[in-house]
């Protein structure tokens, strides 16, 4: 299993060209493919291991929930019985989360998990075989009235997604049971022939995350963008600590989704923005963004991980 370095993977965007004007469809059948190889040799290792207990954690846009889906998916072929718990449900109502020092709602902290809680209701799953979890209402900021119940026996598999996976808090009412803990990013800086760097890693995710938002909640750019140093000071108090305890670390990076973003980013992002950070920002996307030739949305597989930020 791969572990997690700090080293940013490279990948040339010249050799890219040449795969797009010689076989755009082989170049993305084989991202698919290498993506979709990863998960399924992490489960082998996980029926091997009798892997009860899978914590999965990443940055923002990474693809934590399409890794997620597919590591079920794949364990499901093993004839196993997965349950996905996102720590997402455990947030504490909007009043009670923590204030950034500008007053604003942390909601990147652990602080604002309901962590007596959420050990509350994994002691009872593990021990009693059954428990009623929690949902939380986004739209409220506030849990809601419903739960939905889990069952946990010899053949089930609990898949653990959010922020704080790694974090020890998370897994210290768990440790009775065999766990791998998984690390998700987007792990690889695009550049050109000469090792120059055309688009960085953080910036294709902050493109996955304009477009999720865009596309899947409504969320105008300027919001998008104005949460974004939150989020980048957020993965570094509370997601970077912990990478190093990942037993594997996955690189969600698909090399053809520069060529997929590129119209797609042109579109949204059409309009002059008001603060001259984000625009500033913006424009050296887009002018990476320029050095790529553009893949429709249609030739993207229905189950690709791009589709958690396009479809």
């Amino acid at each position: 299993m791969m572990k997690y370095i700090a080293q940013m993977q490279q990948v040339r965007i010249d050799g890219l060209r040449e795969k797009y004007d010689s076989d755009l469809p082989g170049l993305i059948a084989q991202e698919e493919r290498r993506y979709d190889q990863k998960i399924f040799h992490l489960c082998g290792n996980m029926i091997d291991e009798n892997t009860r207990i899978i914590l999965l954690t990443g940055p923002s846009a990474s693809g934590k929930t399409t890794t997620s889906q597919k590591i079920s998916k794949d364990l499901k072929m093993f004839h196993k019985k997965v349950h996905k718990i996102s720590l997402d449900d455990f947030y504490k109502d909007h009043h009670l989360l923590p204030n950034w020092e500008d007053g604003k709602k942390n909601y990147e902290s652990i602080e604002g998990l309901d962590l007596e809680l959420f050990h509350q209701k994994m002691r009872e799953l593990i021990t009693k075989g059954r428990a009623e979890f929690p949902l939380f209402d986004f739209p409220s900021g506030n849990r809601s009235s419903e739960t939905f119940s889990l069952d946990f026996d010899d053949e089930t598999y609990l898949i653990v997604e959010g922020i704080h996976a790694l974090n020890p808090l998370i897994s210290q009412e768990i440790q009775e049971l065999p766990t791998m803990r998984l690390y998700v990013s987007v792990h690889t800086d695009f550049v050109s022939q000469t090792g120059e760097e055309i688009l960085s890693a953080r910036e294709v995710r902050l493109m996955r995350r304009l477009l999720r938002d865009y596309t899947h909640r409504d969320t105008k750019v300027e919001e998008t963008l104005a949460l974004w140093d939150y989020v980048l000071r957020g993965e570094e108090l509370y997601i970077r600590p912990y990478r190093n305890y990942a037993d594997a670390h996955i690189n969600s990076t698909h090399y053809y989704e520069p060529f997929l973003y590129k119209d797609l980013m042109y579109q949204m992002l059409s309009e002059p923005l008001t603060r001259e950070q984000d625009q500033k920002l913006v424009t050296h996307m887009l002018e990476g963004l320029s050095c790529f030739d553009s893949i429709p949305k249609d030739m993207v597989p229905k189950d690709s991980l791009l589709q958690e930020f396009i479809g």
